[in-house]
């Protein structure tokens, strides 16, 4: 069991090294509607400080839904 317990935690590792980049990207994106949707996933992946830097840039934004989103995530 404790076998398939590390092999979750790194498969889960690995995809946040993945996923918070291209998260992170996608705050850039044009439509306030993508950074909104964006956000509440960076929120799930706090725990890496990539994510919690694009979330804390994210309480910029000039969209009022995305930076209250981005604040509660945080």
């Amino acid at each position: 069991m404790a076998g398939a317990v590390r092999c979750r935690d790194h498969a889960v590792g690995r995809a946040r090294d993945t996923a918070v980049p291209a998260l992170a990207k996608a705050l850039a994106d044009p439509n306030a509607d993508v950074r909104e949707a964006v956000v509440p996933a960076l929120g799930r992946h706090r725990t890496s400080a990539e994510a919690r830097s694009a979330l804390a840039t994210a309480t910029a934004d000039s969209d009022a839904d995305v930076r209250a989103r981005a604040a509660r995530g945080l």
